[in-house]
């Protein structure tokens, strides 16, 4: 994979005599501040969910809000004494200390971030919920629903790529709303790591890394030929996939509506004007950017980007899979299914293709 502009100040010096680095060498950009509109006081330590905890490299802390409830309204706040560029963030929601306390307490659903005072749109948090509730909690401090589940843990992060580089003195990270824990309201996000120009982040796993610089990549257009393997299978995006992919749930065939076999292009066919690369970008760019992405090994998971049904339905999520060079070979849609009402959105599919309850099915 090509350098991204993060690293490309620190690759360049090894290129350059030192005289010449000297001259050319450019300040970083300067170290934020953190604060929060609130934070949970804890009797046994000052400061241990300050919102500086999102920021220490250590899962196992966390900023937890202090507001009654869900902390629906609360928010984290970046501040630079200067202005920069950042090209998104990436957050760990939850409190990742143990299984037990990551299921007792609350997790963010929607989040939306504002720059210098400007909100963006509201997203959805993605999880691998499962059905829960009364049925299973004797204090009954939640009803019945979807919650996330210990599988959570095996996905922690998500990445948020803007569209293009935007430039803040000021970001905000706002709390919509949010799933209840087992046991509590109080409401935890354990990491954060920001996507500075200039700076090369810290902290983040290789694959979490590795997908943000991707998608920085081909937003910025540099290049999709080296992004991309030899030959890459890509899915249709026509209007009627959900719809097909419904049929195929419930085992009714119509000749009409059928799921449509993908395509496989090479890297010279993936810049060719009319190419189904082209299409499903176009179609699925919405669902990447200023959103909330799911890092699964190499799997990128978007929110959901079509569904149909009602009692029963099927959700499609934008999922690009890579190979073990770094190089993008499937652009396509993990399909989810479910009859259970309030599961439906801003779920985690855990595998390409097919996943859920189906009809006929025990």
């Amino acid at each position: 994979m090509k350098y991204s502009k993060w690293s490309f100040l620190i690759v360049s010096a090894l290129f350059v005599p030192n005289a010449q680095a000297k001259e050319a060498a450019v300040v970083p950009p300067a170290e934020p501040s953190f604060s929060a509109s609130s934070e949970l006081a804890s009797p046994k330590s000052l400061g241990a969910y300050s919102p500086a905890k999102l920021f220490d490299g250590d899962p196992t802390t966390a900023w937890c809000e202090g507001a009654e409830g869900l902390g629906i309204g609360e928010r984290i706040i970046i501040t630079w004494p200067e202005t920069v560029e950042i090209d998104g963030f990436a957050f760990m929601p939850g409190f990742h200390k143990s299984e037990e306390l990551f299921l007792k307490n609350s997790v963010p659903r929607k989040i939306h971030f504002a720059i210098d005072g400007k909100d963006f749109p509201t997203f959805l948090v993605g999880y691998r919920l499962a059905l829960a509730g009364d049925d299973e909690d004797p204090k009954a401090v939640r009803g019945m629903g979807c919650y996330p589940t210990p599988a959570d843990l095996l996905i922690p992060w998500r990445v948020v790529v803007f569209p293009e580089t935007r430039k803040a003195n000021r970001l905000a990270l706002v709390i919509d709303s949010g799933k209840r824990g087992s046991a509590w309201a109080d409401l935890l996000i354990s990491e954060m790591v920001l996507f500075t120009v200039g700076k090369e982040p810290t902290g983040l796993p290789q694959e979490v890394l590795r997908a943000a610089k991707i998608l920085i990549e081909l937003r910025d257009g540099s290049g999709p030929t080296n992004l991309y393997a030899p030959h890459t299978q890509i899915h249709s995006t026509d209007d009627n996939r959900a719809y097909a992919q419904f049929l195929s749930m419930i085992h009714v065939k119509q000749p009409d509506t059928q799921i449509q076999e993908p395509v496989i292009e090479t890297r010279q066919e993936l810049n060719k004007a009319g190419s189904q690369a082209t299409a499903w970008w176009a179609a699925q760019h919405p669902y990447l950017f200023d959103t909330a992405l799911a890092i699964d090994g190499a799997r990128i998971v978007g929110p959901v980007s079509t569904r149909h049904g009602d009692g029963e339905w099927v959700e499609l999520y934008p999922e690009i899979l890579l190979n073990d060079e770094d190089q993008i070979y499937q652009l396509g849609e993990a399909a989810y299914w479910d009859g259970v009402p309030g599961c439906a959105g801003g779920v985690i599919p855990s595998t390409a293709g097919t996943e859920g309850w189906r009809y006929g099915e025990e």
